[in-house]
């Protein structure tokens, strides 16, 4: 029987989705009435791309500039652009009628203007501003650069928090990171292992390792740090992955399985894969293969 409600498309991953998901998440994202969480939870379905197009981008761009809306529904719309984004800055365009654009250009061009809007808005929530930009960076634009650096400024550190989120999607603060390898709060340290391993800087591998092998280390940052290993060139890399994969914990098993396995696709460790072919390059779990230190 096919789900009916937006919270039964939970039980289901999307890729199993019914053609019926649209229009469920559709209907419950229009209908005010509804609760806010399942509103915020079909602004998040409407993101994957086995859904997403331009009626449901048309959507999401209707709650996200609504004042009226909650906050939850509009910070969820906001992030939900983020996939769509993504692959638009990895595929373009182009005419390929095997590789069609989650939305049309006309519609790209209103999402990015609606981001940097709703970002540049100094009167509205830093909740949703930050999401404007952590969904507005998967598609590299010339604003960024500069509002990274102002939100690594910030004394607000759920600012510092995005800005080094973002850094992973927009190249040029390889020194940011590593600086914020030191950082003392867990989601900022936590951030910064994964964009240093995103961007593949080796710099960050004796910072990286380290964190694998303390006991102290927060569990949040040690499942970052397994993330971001499988992007470092290291001959312990395997072996550390390897042990972290027979873990007990079945969500570190998990993560460090899909680490290991995107080492060894992405030959990791230099002359161990010479017919290494980018584009046969796995996408890691938030959608993005290595990206490496400019």
């Amino acid at each position: 029987m096919f789900p009916t409600d937006i919270n039964l498309l939970k039980e289901t991953p999307p890729w199993e989705w019914p053609p019926a998901a649209k229009n469920i998440i559709a209907g419950t994202l229009k209908d005010k009435s509804q609760p806010e969480a399942d509103r915020a939870l079909a602004a998040t379905f409407a993101g994957e791309l086995v859904v997403m197009d331009d009626d449901l981008a048309d959507l999401l761009l209707a709650s996200l500039n609504d004042p009226s809306d909650p906050l939850e529904v509009r910070s969820a719309a906001a992030i939900a652009f983020g996939p769509a984004l993504e692959v638009i800055e990895t595929d373009g365009f182009d005419e390929d009628p095997y590789s069609e654009p989650p939305v049309t250009k006309p519609v790209f061009e209103r999402i990015q203007q609606a981001l940097r809007a709703i970002h540049d808005d100094s009167t509205l929530s830093t909740e949703l501003r930050r999401r404007a930009l952590e969904a507005s960076v998967r598609q590299e634009q010339e604003w960024h650069p500069s509002a990274i650096r102002a939100a690594l400024k910030s004394a607000d550190e759920l600012w510092q928090v995005t800005a080094v989120f973002c850094m992973r999607y927009v190249p040029g603060f390889e020194e940011e990171i590593l600086t914020s390898l030191n950082s003392t709060n867990t989601k900022i340290l936590a951030e910064a292992v994964l964009s240093a391993g995103q961007r593949a800087i080796q710099e960050a591998w004796p910072r990286i390792s380290a964190l694998l092998s303390s006991k102290k280390t927060d569990r949040h940052v040690l499942l970052s740090a397994i993330s971001a290993a499988a992007y470092m060139e290291n001959e312990d890399v395997g072996e550390l992955l390897e042990a972290f994969s027979q873990s007990s914990d079945a969500e570190i098993a998990e993560v460090a399985e899909e680490a290991l396995e995107e080492h060894e696709m992405f030959g990791a460790i230099p002359g161990e894969d010479a017919d290494f072919d980018e584009d046969d390059a796995p996408l890691s779990n938030n959608g993005h293969g290595p990206k490496k230190s400019l």
